[in-house]
């Protein structure tokens, strides 16, 4: 379905604004889909300020049944443990919101514009702090169903990211119009755990090899800022090799086995530092590998550091001790919190 993205924003919003035409370009050079970018207009912005009032005042008052009634129907049957979430929002603004301000937004819609997503960043202002908020709404849509509020969270706002930030944004910035996204679901936040962030972060690799408009230098473009600007020649031949196993674009995670990702942590007085190794078996045109990644979800001292820092693939076998799968553990399990390994990519022969 084609699509259109646009995006309104103030100067604040400069940098969000130049991603979101790289990402615009991207997509006009790889897809085979038309995107129809346009101006928003006062429509679309009165809506979204609309939404956040009643947000506001649902959240003012305390009023769960309120704030559950401003969802879609389609969200509400969808959304995973609705009330217990919505109970979890409303706790995070016990004394109500003071302010909020939004100066970006962004539309997604189809070719004729019968379906539109709005995604709003706002960030919130209570007597206990700042935090970053978000929604996505669909203003219009060919089934009456869609029509209402997608999906809602928040989360305490913080000057970089962290490891609650990170998986925050990453859920946000991953709605989609189709909802074709691993990441997004709908209805209300709820940050995830260890192991769910670990699944988050493969599901983020696979929306991107899975997607017809994306390439390995978009996979590439995942990585942390420390890998992309400071090893750039350790990862993107790698990429290529290791896209190159997914022509098919029809990777999936497999349930068994079961993986216990390693967590690694460090938190004192030098700062905080978090990495995530895991390895999980996926599937793609009829055979099965490991895929393999580190990710550092918080660095205090480097911030340039947070994100992908390894990616890696070997064919899964059932005895899980063949050389190249011995090799992949090996190498994944080098990664450590003082990043004084290297990063890399690595594609078992």
């Amino acid at each position: 379905m084609p699509l259109r993205y646009v995006q309104h924003g103030g100067m604040g919003s400069m940098r969000k604004l130049l991603a979101g035409l790289v990402a615009l370009a991207c997509g006009l050079l790889l897809s085979s889909c038309f995107l129809l970018p346009f101006v928003l207009g006062p429509i679309d912005r009165e809506q979204a300020d609309a939404r956040m009032a009643q947000i506001e005042e649902a959240v003012n008052s305390h009023d769960a049944a309120a704030l559950k009634a401003l969802f879609s129907p389609h969200a509400l049957a969808l959304a995973p443990d609705m009330d217990a979430r919505v109970e979890y929002f409303l706790s995070l603004f016990p004394h109500g919101i003071l302010s909020w301000e939004s100066d970006a937004l962004w539309a997604e819609g189809s070719d004729g514009y019968g379906t539109e997503m709005l995604h709003i960043p706002v960030t919130v202002t209570t007597d206990g702090g700042k935090f970053e908020l978000s929604f996505a709404d669909f203003t219009v849509h060919e089934n009456q169903g869609y029509v209402g509020l997608y999906a809602l969270g928040a989360t305490p706002w913080v000057d970089g990211a962290t490891l609650a930030s990170g998986a925050f944004r990453t859920w946000a910035g991953s709605m989609r119009l189709d909802e074709s996204s691993l990441i997004a679901y709908p209805g209300v936040y709820f940050p995830p755990d260890a192991s769910q962030l670990a699944i988050q972060k493969l599901n983020l690799i696979l929306d991107v090899v899975n997607n017809r408009i994306y390439d390995a230098e978009w996979l590439g473009s995942r990585f942390s800022d420390y890998v992309r600007y400071e090893h750039p020649t350790r990862i993107d031949d790698e990429l290529e090799e290791l896209y190159a196993h997914f022509p098919d674009q029809d990777v999936a995670r497999q349930e068994d086995p079961p993986v216990t990702p390693v967590y690694r942590e460090s938190v004192d007085s030098g700062g905080e530092k978090r990495l995530i190794l895991a390895s999980y078996r996926v599937s793609s045109g009829g055979s099965d590998y490991w895929l393999s990644f580190a990710y550092f979800t918080d660095y205090s001292t480097d911030p340039d550091k947070v994100g992908y820092y390894a990616m890696g693939i070997a064919p899964w076998t059932a005895s899980g001790d063949s050389p190249a799968e011995t090799a992949l553990f090996a190498w994944l399990d080098r990664f450590d919190l003082d990043a004084t390994v290297p990063p890399g990519v690595f594609v078992a022969p």
